[in-house]
């Protein structure tokens, strides 16, 4: 368990404390400090996103309702186009 969440679970501080704190962290803190609040319930301050292709080409995965990633969350399923402003055309082939 993180600082932030030993604080506003403690039972030790008044509740109007923890209250306190807990709004300042989730309503001014995540956007005027996002690394502190990353740090504060991650225990990391940079972004935990990397990313996962390169260009110069656009990748996408284009299913609503389906993860991109397979079960262990090693290979990831996506498209390859040398543009991403309109539709395929039938006589250009996928990557």
């Amino acid at each position: 368990m993180g600082l932030y969440h030993s604080i506003v679970g403690s039972p030790l501080l008044p509740w109007s404390l923890r209250h306190r704190v807990e709004n300042w962290v989730e309503d001014s803190a995540s956007v005027e400090y996002p690394g502190l609040y990353r740090w504060l319930h991650f225990g990391q301050a940079a972004d935990p996103a990397r990313p996962v292709t390169q260009g110069p080409k656009h990748h996408f995965f284009g299913y609503y309702d389906k993860s991109p990633w397979n079960a262990s969350g090693r290979y990831l399923l996506a498209n390859e186009a040398d543009f991403n402003d309109r539709l395929r055309q039938p006589t250009i082939p996928w990557e």
